[in-house]
């Protein structure tokens, strides 16, 4: 799902995307509702839990990618761990969180 979003936001006229009524993020979510047939809004979430993963926790994520944890639990991360903003803390808590869940 991150790959998506970056691939939309690569693609050629991406930058005037934000004059339409979609946006790349909106296209994105929109795509993944379609495949999944579930809501917008739960595609973007998804999406939101997807790139948050990719770009904060990659760590977090190669042990969901192994199903040794459930996405609750992931969204879970994401969600208390966005009030980390010190990036060094951020890279340490990964890392302590992919050791403790995979244990």
């Amino acid at each position: 799902m991150a790959a998506m979003l970056r691939s939309a936001y690569a693609a050629s006229g991406s930058a005037d995307r934000d004059q339409w009524c979609l946006d790349n993020f909106d296209a994105v979510a929109a795509h993944i509702g379609a495949a999944q047939r579930i809501t917008h809004g739960a595609a973007s979430n998804q999406l939101l839990i997807a790139v948050a993963l990719h770009e904060r926790f990659p760590l977090v994520a190669a042990v969901f990618a192994e199903g040794l944890i459930t996405y609750q639990l992931v969204r879970t991360v994401v969600q208390r761990g966005g009030l980390v903003v010190d990036p060094s803390a951020l890279h340490e808590l990964d890392r302590l969180l992919a050791e403790a869940l995979s244990a």
